[in-house]
């Protein structure tokens, strides 16, 4: 190529073509408009390759064909009136306008705007979404979703349960402005909360963050207890959520021991762990009936052994106050066992 274009001057400046000056001055007019016309060709079309390749994705997007608004081509559905996005691609165009807030959807949890009024994935829609971000970071939202961890703990939310919740609801919406609305999102968290188990943490951090009073907070361990005891049944997975609440907040190991002896069953509460449980008092503590066969107080012997065990409580990684608890228990739970078999003639 450089050789060529040093032939071409070689020859433009040869002198058999010295006296042709006006053919010379045609011939260097045409080659500088194809290099001026190859310069304007070249540069907008680089310039459009860097937008592509490097400009901000965000700001394009289709036009619903439906109500002309503006929707990511990626999207299913119209965030504003709902309709099929399917053939609407071919109305691409450049918008000025991006996203200044998302929330989530909560049937299929994916981020829309907030002023989206149906999904952009599934098409539902989207009812009171800013409510329920509203709610879910307030101190109302946040105790019904440990709540709902506490309540499905054991498997399923119990009648009592449900009961007990529904009443907690009444209370909380009292204090928004439409009520009517805050319990439908009151719900709402329950469903989507009850599953996770693992923003339990996150959730205790947001409760400190409000700032409340150390009071309140026991009193919202209490409301905790009393679900964990509506049905009549303190399980162990509902304790372990508890526990692990009460340690995040760093509130006193001993007042929330002191609040679950205000639930527990008289007999229980009054008995110690130095051998002198009553035989009545050793069939509560094994969860059983004395109209029960032996084989089936030996299982529920069995279970409460494992629940209880030292090293399935150290693997929860809960507090020393705790781990003492289970040991205590522990000894309670053999204890009573003892006596039954010994009654029994075993």
């Amino acid at each position: 190529m450089i050789k060529t274009i040093d032939n071409f001057f070689k020859w433009l400046k040869s002198a058999e073509f010295v006296s042709h000056l006006f053919i010379r001055f045609v011939v260097v007019i045409i080659v500088g408009g194809i290099s001026l016309l190859l310069w304007f060709i070249t540069v907008p079309i680089l310039l459009w390759y860097f937008y592509k390749k490097f400009g901000n994705k965000r700001i394009r997007g289709c036009k619903c064909h439906h109500c002309k608004e503006i929707n990511s081509c990626e999207d299913k559905f119209c965030i504003y009136c709902g309709s099929s996005l399917h053939g609407s691609h071919q109305n691409n165009f450049h918008s000025t306008q991006t996203s200044t807030s998302e929330c989530k959807c909560s049937q299929c949890d994916t981020v829309n705007e907030c002023d989206a009024k149906f999904c952009i994935n599934c098409g539902s829609k989207l009812e009171n979404i800013q409510l329920y971000n509203t709610i879910m970071n307030g101190i109302d939202g946040v105790a019904i979703a440990l709540m709902a961890k506490i309540a499905k703990a054991d498997g399923k939310i119990s009648q009592e349960e449900a009961s007990y919740l529904t009443h907690v609801f009444d209370l909380f919406c009292e204090k928004r402005n439409d009520c009517s609305q805050s319990r439908k999102i009151y719900k709402q968290i329950l469903e989507n909360e009850k599953n996770n188990l693992d923003n339990i943490d996150e959730l205790c951090t947001s409760i400190s963050s409000f700032n409340v009073p150390k009071d309140f907070q026991v009193d919202i361990i209490r409301i905790f207890v009393e679900l964990a005891y509506i049905d009549g049944e303190y399980d162990i997975n509902e304790e372990n959520i508890i526990v692990k609440i009460v340690h995040n907040l760093k509130l006193d190991f001993a007042m929330y021991q002191n609040i679950k002896q205000e639930f527990e069953p008289k007999q229980e509460s009054n008995s110690s762990f130095n051998g002198t449980l009553t035989l009545e008092e050793c069939y509560e503590v094994l969860e059983s009936k004395p109209s029960e066969s032996i084989e089936i107080i030996k299982k529920n012997y069995r279970r409460l052994v494992k629940q209880y065990h030292y090293d399935s409580i150290v693997s929860k990684d809960l507090p020393k106050d705790m781990i003492k608890f289970a040991e205590e228990k522990s000894k309670m739970i053999n204890e009573a066992y003892d006596k039954i078999k010994k009654s029994r003639g075993r």
